[in-house]
């Protein structure tokens, strides 16, 4: 891989969404080398701290401006790529570890689950795990006691898909009002699912599960509303949501008592579009959004007691949504540069720096 170390801003390395990444601890920078779909992947490993998930290499998953799902990842043999094969899909694709294999969904071009699945055996087998089931969003996907999935449908309804104790898929409605976007998932530090959404007011939905025998109850936190979809993540000792606010700046909801009450705060530096993405690297919390003109905004906690401080890392301007996570002994941003293919960013020492650094994949990606 090549280092740049000129500020993103000459770069142009403007991100959009449309990129999924599964991390894990291993070797750092090799060069590229194409590999095939099928070849033996080591087994899952676990860190501690990471977010979001690892499964056995570090793995971007995006979408190509022809449709196809992508994925690109580092091993100790460097990087690889590879087309997931199957039919076109549409939107972003997400993915999540459980106890049997790595996961990935996305949506086909007539709207129904996509699932690619990753095994012991080392190759990936696609499927439709619910057919005729069609959604109108992205996914949030997570493993709360089994493997669930949520996504809206066209007439606005949360429904949730998981695979039950007979090893078959299922699927339910939310109930409640309807909603819009993309919803997302999290599980909090006292052993909640909880799911947010928006209601077609842009008041902020909350889907908590207390344990996996349920059940499920419906609340709006802090009566919040937001104009964005919605990244929650828990981080220095608080559930934190993050999104932009009715008035265009970085709103953040937390909760540090599982009692409650929520609190609420509207973050300073000004207007902000698109999704916040959010990561805890080396005990910093760090959020990154966009400012009004696409500078890229990056708001850090270093403790729950700090200030949070708010600014315009190395001069970036990105013309899309960033998607972080710690792998590798870096914090790395991912996403599709204004050169129309998948541009790396990162920051050695798990987010301690010194220096950012900054890399052309050279693989197209969908806007």
């Amino acid at each position: 891989m090549n280092t740049r170390t000129s500020a993103l801003g000459r770069l142009a390395a403007g991100l959009a969404t449309a990129v999924c990444a599964i991390g894990f601890a291993g070797p750092a920078d090799a060069a590229p080398a194409p590999v095939h779909i099928g070849q033996k992947m080591t087994p899952p490993q676990t860190m501690a701290d990471a977010d979001p998930v690892t499964y056995g290499a570090l793995r971007v998953f995006f979408r190509s401006p022809t449709g196809r799902l992508m994925e690109r990842w580092l091993d100790g043999d460097g990087w690889h790529t590879a087309d997931h094969g199957g039919a076109d899909i549409i939107g972003e694709p997400t993915a999540v570890v459980t106890p049997t294999g790595l996961r990935v969904y996305s949506r086909y071009e007539n709207g129904q689950m996509r699932e690619d699945s990753l095994g012991a055996s080392g190759s990936w087998t696609v499927g439709t795990p619910i057919p005729g089931l069609v959604f109108a969003s992205d996914f949030a996907a997570i493993h709360y006691g089994t493997p669930r999935v949520f996504g809206r449908t066209s007439a606005g309804a949360l429904v949730e898909a998981w695979i039950g104790s007979d090893n078959a898929w299922h699927y339910a409605g939310h109930g409640g009002a309807a909603i819009i976007g993309n919803p997302s998932a999290v599980v909090d530090g006292w052993g909640k699912l909880r799911v947010y959404s928006r209601y077609t007011n842009n008041l902020l939905r909350e889907d908590v599960l207390p344990s996996t025998a349920g059940p499920w109850s419906i609340g709006s936190p802090a009566a919040a509303y937001f104009t964005s979809d919605v990244t929650a993540i828990v981080a220095l000792g608080s559930l934190r949501v993050f999104g932009r606010s009715t008035t265009g700046t970085l709103r953040e909801l937390w909760l540090s008592s599982v009692a409650g009450p929520w609190s609420a705060a509207e973050h300073a530096g000004g207007s902000m579009t698109g999704k916040p993405a959010a990561v805890l690297a080396s005990g910093t919390l760090r959020v990154y959004s966009r400012f009004a003109g696409n500078a890229l905004r990056e708001d850090s906690l270093a403790c729950s007691a700090c200030a949070w401080v708010t600014g315009n890392p190395y001069g970036a301007v990105f013309t899309g949504d960033p998607a972080a996570i710690v792998s590798v002994g870096a914090l790395r941003v991912y996403g599709r540069g204004t050169t129309g293919t998948l541009w790396e960013l990162w920051l050695s020492g798990n987010g301690t720096g010194p220096a950012w650094s900054a890399s052309d994949h050279g693989i197209p990606v969908a806007a």
